[in-house]
């Protein structure tokens, strides 16, 4: 995942109100329990908790087993678990499809090892994969474990613990009082802090050494290539001392160096640069996506075609097709006659044009949509989920989770 990661916020990342709720219920209302997992789920940018006509049921697409209509919210998989949501009541089920909820707390949710957090009266513990405390509800914000270290905010104070919840680090100790913790990176080993005065944000590590300045809009919060982007007006890249490596000249930019190369805007038009801003595809191009495969789809004149490193037309432009997306999985999306399939990296049609809708591939598999009803086929364009569904999720660890037509 190459995002920042997320901080839970118990006030919830400040989009909830700070109003006592009211413990009474009348009917229609919601429970102060209801209520608190519809505010976590909105504000962790999941679907709203969903209603009895959108009840989510779960399929294993290898054993084919089927877990109907029971889950109101259902997570990906990380490792061995998922996070669910069932009755209002949240837990998780492991890849034999076992269920454990844990009714005790008003919310619940571990991250991709054994251990996560629970919710109770507005405040969060640090749970184990049993749910057992290892904290009392001493926290507003807690993130999740790397390196056997994860992000806590208790008070207006952030600090690092272990596993055994003991205070490892307190980033507010090496910072002066102009700053203040914004998030934690994606590696988990370094805090975003910013500027109170000027909004502009940097990066600490857990150390103490201060690695980019506070002085950017934007950070990615993790390094590709050993470089980091960042952003004022315009974008670049810092290295792991926070040097400007790739000075802030470029319109746009991309996160990532997929296979050594990013793209880039420069002078209205795209091109691709390296991690030493030395420039491989020239800056032609009216659009570009990464590289994927090999290859990165572009647009010039009006026409898209997919190109090489060595900025070679691979697979050129066909009149009647248009390409839609860079390659997953060796598999690209195309239109035709308003239709969607797939090619393969030569350019040919691998999956025919007879789909209205359809996602990229991961993990082996698509999603599908035929008069709104949507199903799953693999690579090979074999349907392996019929097309009957409303809502299909793409699978991980095989499970896909699915919301029936009414």
């Amino acid at each position: 995942m190459k995002y920042l990661i997320l901080i839970i916020s118990i006030g919830f990342l400040g989009c909830s109100s700070t109003k006592k709720i009211d413990t009474t219920k009348t009917p229609n209302q919601k429970t102060p329990k209801e209520l608190a997992i519809r505010d976590i789920i909105q504000c962790l940018n999941y679907t709203q908790i969903r209603t009895k006509e959108n009840i989510m049921g779960l399929i294993n697409l290898q054993s084919q087993k089927r877990y109907d209509s029971i889950f109101q919210n259902f997570f990906e998989f990380n490792g061995k678990y998922a996070n669910v949501i069932r009755d209002n009541t949240a837990g998780y089920i492991d890849q034999n499809g076992k269920i454990k909820l844990f009714p005790q707390y008003d919310f619940a949710f571990w991250f991709d090892d054994d251990f996560g957090y629970a919710v109770k009266n507005n405040k969060a513990a640090i749970i184990n994969r049993k749910g057992r405390l290892i904290t009392d509800f001493i926290y507003n914000n807690i993130g999740s474990y790397n390196e056997g270290l994860a992000l806590v905010k208790k008070g207006d104070i952030y600090s690092f613990v272990n596993k055994q919840a003991k205070e490892v680090f307190k980033p507010n100790m090496n910072l002066s009082s102009q700053y203040m913790i914004n998030s934690m990176t994606e590696y988990r080993d370094s805090v975003i802090i910013e500027n109170k005065k000027e909004s502009k944000i940097g990066l600490i590590h857990i150390t103490g050494k201060l690695i980019i300045q506070a002085k950017y809009d934007y950070i990615s919060g993790y390094f590709s290539d050993g470089l980091m982007h960042v952003q004022n007006k315009f974008h670049g890249f810092v290295d792991q001392n926070g040097t400007e490596t790739i000075p802030l000249k470029y319109e746009e930019i991309g996160d990532d160096f997929d296979e050594f190369l990013v793209h880039a805007k420069f002078k209205s038009n795209w091109g691709f640069i390296n991690n030493q801003n030395e420039t491989i595809i020239p800056f032609i191009y009216q659009d570009a996506q990464p590289f994927s495969d090999g290859l990165a789809l572009v647009s010039l004149e009006g026409k898209k075609f997919f190109i090489d490193k060595l900025n070679n037309i691979k697979i050129p432009f066909s009149e009647g097709i248009r390409f839609i997306h860079s390659f997953k999985d060796g598999l690209a999306v195309f239109q035709m006659r308003k239709k969607y399939g797939f090619i393969d990296i030569e350019g040919k049609i691998k999956i025919e044009a007879i789909y209205d809708e359809v996602s990229s591939f991961k993990n082996g598999y698509a999603i599908v949509t035929i008069d709104g009803k949507k199903g799953v086929i693999n690579p090979e364009g074999k349907i392996v989920l019929p097309i009957v569904y409303k809502e299909l999720s793409l699978p991980t660890q095989n499970f896909i989770y699915y919301i029936p037509m009414n």
